[in-house]
């Protein structure tokens, strides 16, 4: 391959890296900082191959402008970063996220043993297995998704006095 072929590749090569740099800015809100570093190596790699053939003003004033680009979008990139935290970027692995999810209508219990089996696992679900209430939470939303039927089930455990 001829000095020309080669320089013809390496600018081919330094305009895409120049265009995934153009494309990360519009695409800021996503958080995807670290695809930038790589950018970042893979641009000065190049750059410094067509340097070391052709080291033309014009080439330096290339990195040059590479650069000042660079770190005004890395800038940008971790200014929103701080304002907006958790909104718009990925949540790391292993991260809990809040969801609202729809109001859901207590399961209820009339006391028929045959839907006991759905009312019990719908329950477990929403209310036992939420460890985010108290046991006393669980059990005064127990006691409002018993119907009136469904209490004389439980009502002999109701309280024990001294």
């Amino acid at each position: 391959m001829s000095t020309e072929d080669e320089v013809r590749n390496l600018h081919a090569r330094r305009g895409v890296l120049k265009a995934q740099i153009t494309r990360f800015e519009t695409f800021l809100e996503t958080g995807r900082l670290d695809k930038l570093s790589l950018v970042w190596t893979a641009f000065d790699e190049v750059q410094t191959n067509i340097e070391l053939i052709q080291g033309t003003a014009s080439e330096l004033q290339e990195r040059d402008n590479f650069e000042n680009h660079y770190f005004y979008v890395v800038g940008k990139a971790e200014s929103i970063q701080k304002s907006q935290p958790n909104e718009s970027f990925p949540v790391s692995q292993g991260a809990q996220i809040e969801v609202k999810l729809p109001q859901t209508k207590l399961p209820e219990f009339s006391g028929d043993y045959t839907g006991w089996y759905e009312f019990r696992d719908t329950f477990s679900s929403l209310i036992s297995n939420n460890s985010k209430l108290t046991g006393i939470q669980k059990i005064l939303l127990f006691t409002v998704c018993v119907a009136r039927r469904g209490k004389a089930c439980y009502q002999p455990f109701r309280s024990f006095r001294a």
